[in-house]
């Protein structure tokens, strides 16, 4: 079943929220991607919980001060998020540089 942006928009009317349709459309797209993952991880790992694994995973360095006052900008840029996570993983190592944004800076380092 595919929800749509109409869809969402029909069930909660604007004065809820107030999110843009491209905003509407990402949270639809994540929860796709949780639910595809979750199936996938269950496939893949017959019998493991998926719960403890997030579990284990997030006991990683988190450094929640830096967290706060460094927020990823809304609809950031390339250069803001390769920017953003170089700082971050200098300040904090609660998880690595995603693979997109280190291919794009071993690029532009040539």
């Amino acid at each position: 079943m595919v929800i749509t942006v109409e869809q969402v928009r029909e069930k909660y009317p604007k004065e809820y929220w107030d999110l843009s349709d491209w905003e509407v459309q990402q949270v639809l797209d994540y929860m796709y991607f949780i639910c595809e993952f979750s199936i996938n991880w269950h496939k893949t790992h017959p019998g493991e919980s998926l719960l403890k694994w997030i579990k284990k995973e997030s006991e990683a360095p988190f450094n929640k001060e830096w967290h706060k006052s460094n927020s990823m900008p809304m609809r950031a840029t390339l250069d803001q998020k390769i920017k953003w996570h170089i700082e971050h993983v200098a300040h904090c190592k609660c998880r690595p540089i995603p693979d997109k944004i280190k291919q794009e800076i071993q690029k532009r380092l040539g």
